[in-house]
């Protein structure tokens, strides 16, 4: 069974599952988003001894690869910690070491489960489709006459449609997906996360039709907190409204005033115009400049007027292909990526500037919903923007200043704080 630990950021989430593992016999998987929380996971159960893995040379393989490390420490039946990197390039054998040795997962913080894959060129996809697989219910699977293929073409396609991986969807995509098989074989799993309603983990697991049900953190400090079925009350998002001060001001938010403003194909100026893509390139990086310039004005004006007590102080973020040219004195030093979670280290920040509007892969979407999986889109990129908001001081019950110029990021935050929005799913 996969129970899903769905409470607020700062919770204590991570401390309640350390709780656990400290009073419970068996083997552990703990998977993080940051190397930086292996130490943390080692330390705080110094009892049970977990490891992290290096990386080990065989000879079978002739490499030297974390995963021949972490393979070594599943034959010794070790206690593991490791990041999520890592945990998406578990194979087979990987799988059966977890299936075998009845293995926990603690996944904290849910994974990316569901990418576009495009490694293939459109030509070659045709080939693969025509001669080397089959499609059923949209997954790909290698065909039994081809199973001696050994080329160099395909070989990574070979393998990924072995370990259920690989989807076809509207004739001309393909999608990655995490491996189905992987959180079949734990003894029982953990999912560490918040707004799981509205997150690609779900629609995940209910495509693939697998078990789960909602648990909960109780508990008031670190020594306290502890994993439960049982429902627990957290109280109103409302009681952090005075701690949070969203900047009120047409002239700074009106870049934002669009409901597609700000978001990837409005800075790649990739969006439609009068039903039509706009591909005279001139326009576009004419277009893309400009836009670009704007935002980077906006931040300056932020850090500079609105903002009190220094860089020190900034966090910011955008999509990593504009970070470049949106940086700016003030504020450089103090970038996140937007879809930061699970990590404490920038709990002193008290000046933030989010300037995207955050949209699920349009093409993972329709596959869902092709599929009779319905999605919540705002939830989607509500879930990501709190995420990324409680890395902050907020999280420790000190005010801050977020710079929010989307307007339909800013009113979907807004009423998730007037307690507006319904997170439940269970």
């Amino acid at each position: 069974m996969i129970h899903v630990v769905d409470a607020p950021t700062g919770q204590g989430k991570t401390n309640a599952a350390i709780n656990y593992i400290n009073v419970h016999d068996g083997r552990y998987l703990f998977v993080t988003p940051y190397k930086t929380e292996l130490v943390r996971i080692k330390e705080s159960c110094s009892a049970k001894e977990f490891y992290e893995p290096e990386a080990e040379y065989t000879k079978s393989t002739k490499v030297m690869t974390k995963k021949n490390g972490i393979k070594k420490l599943f034959k010794e039946k070790k206690n593991i910690v490791t990041t999520h990197a890592l945990f998406k390039l578990f194979d087979k054998e990987m799988i059966e070491f977890c299936k075998n040795y009845d293995y926990t997962l603690i996944l904290d913080e849910v994974t990316d489960v569901a990418e576009i894959y495009d490694d293939l060129k459109p030509d070659d996809l045709k080939i693969l489709i025509k001669d080397f697989v089959t499609v059923d219910n949209c997954m790909l699977k290698w065909r039994e006459d081809k199973a001696d293929y050994n080329g160099n073409r395909f070989l990574r396609e070979k393998g990924l449609c072995e370990m259920d991986c690989l989807y076809y969807y509207g004739d001309i995509t393909m999608l990655w997906q995490f491996s189905v098989s992987i959180f079949n074989a734990f003894k029982e799993s953990f999912i560490l996360t918040y707004m799981f309603r509205g997150q690609l983990q779900k629609y995940y697991y209910d495509f693939h039709k697998l078990e789960y049900d909602r648990w909960y953190v109780k508990g008031n400090d670190m020594s306290s907190y502890e994993l439960t079925p049982v429902k627990q009350s957290y109280g109103n998002v409302s009681k952090y409204k005075s701690l949070i001060e969203i900047i009120d001001s047409d002239r700074m938010n009106s870049i934002g005033d669009e409901y597609y403003s700000l978001s990837n194909t409005w800075y790649t100026c990739r969006d439609k115009k009068d039903g039509n893509w706009d591909v005279d390139e001139e326009v576009v990086e004419r277009t893309r400049k400009a836009r670009r310039e704007t935002v980077r004005k906006k931040l300056a004006t932020f850090y500079k007027h609105y903002a009190k007590g220094g860089s020190e102080l900034a966090l910011w973020t955008c999509f990593i292909d504009d970070r470049k040219f949106l940086k700016g004195k003030g504020y450089v030093k103090g970038f996140l990526s937007c879809n930061a979670k699970a990590t404490n280290m920038y709990r002193s920040k008290r000046n933030l500037a989010y300037v995207i509007n955050t949209f699920m892969n349009p093409v993972i979407k329709q596959f869902f919903e092709g599929n009779d999986i319905p999605v919540d889109g705002d939830m989607y990129a509500l879930s990501s923007l709190v995420q990324w908001v409680w890395r902050s001081a907020v999280r420790d019950g000190k005010k801050i200043t977020l710079y929010l110029p989307s307007v339909r990021m800013r009113n979907l935050f807004i009423r998730w704080l007037n307690d507006e929005i319904d997170l439940e799913w269970d």
